[in-house]
């Protein structure tokens, strides 16, 4: 009997032996698979922070395009007014001069007699204002 329970241990040892090289073999695939899964999270994590990364930068274009049209906007209004200040000033200049000067600005400029300086700013602002226009823009 003897003989018997040392084969046996022997086969037992033996047995262990294998579930320990197995054992270890499964431990190594299972590292090996968790190894891939982080890579593959990190590869997704870094695809779609570059998606979100370039979707910021699109957007922030965007709003970059609606804030410089509306600057140029806002700027183009303020001009504007600016010419209009300045026309209605002309018009209280010309009201302010003395009549015997005014009434030879008249005639210089072909204009009837009596025509309140509105009127003559009125004629001269649209021609002004494309040259005022013009060198504020060119």
């Amino acid at each position: 009997m003897i003989g018997i329970e040392s084969v046996i241990e022997s086969i037992k040892a033996e047995n262990a032996a294998q579930c320990e090289v197995i054992i270890k073999k499964a431990a190594e695939e299972c590292e090996r698979i968790r190894a891939s899964y982080a890579q593959t999270e990190q590869d997704e994590y870094w695809k779609y922070v570059g998606a979100g990364a370039k979707d910021t930068e699109y957007r922030l274009g965007q709003l970059n395009d609606l804030a410089a049209q509306e600057a140029k906007k806002q700027l183009v209004l303020t001009q504007q007014d600016m010419v209009d200040a300045a026309f209605e000033l002309a018009a209280a200049r010309l009201n302010e001069l003395p009549r015997s000067v005014y009434n030879q600005l008249l005639k210089k400029l072909g204009v009837k007699d009596g025509s309140s300086a509105d009127v003559i700013v009125d004629m001269y602002k649209e021609e002004l204002s494309a040259k005022v226009a013009s060198a504020l823009f060119d």
